[in-house]
């Protein structure tokens, strides 16, 4: 790939990131309590919306609450944690189309 084609995707990226947004509950820095990657810190995004209502949710809080970010602001507080891992969680983070994006950029990230 040229320079050239090089700076217009980072432009492009610049302006997804930018416009395209998500509805956060809260972002913070914790250790994985489940699955393989238990005992690894990491910071997680929990996004608002959920459409399930599972009997032993412990975050009822997110079906509603949160504040509207641009994926650009959400990898700013992401990278201000200095840490390699990120758990996407919810509510049920796939009912936000903009999740994808913003999980395309985080592995591209590394």
């Amino acid at each position: 790939m040229s320079n050239v084609e090089e700076n217009k995707k980072i432009e492009e990226n610049k302006k997804i990131e930018e416009n395209k947004k998500l509805v956060v509950n809260e972002i913070f820095l914790s250790i994985q309590g489940e699955g393989p990657y238990t005992g690894i810190q990491m910071v997680f995004v929990r996004l608002t919306r959920c459409n399930l209502r599972c009997s032993w949710c412990d975050t009822k809080y997110a079906f509603t609450e949160g504040a509207t970010m641009s994926i650009g602001e959400i990898l700013n507080k992401i990278e201000e944690y200095n840490t390699k891992w990120v758990c996407i969680t919810g509510g049920e983070p796939l009912l936000q189309p903009n999740t994808y994006i913003l999980t395309s950029i985080l592995a591209k990230k590394g």
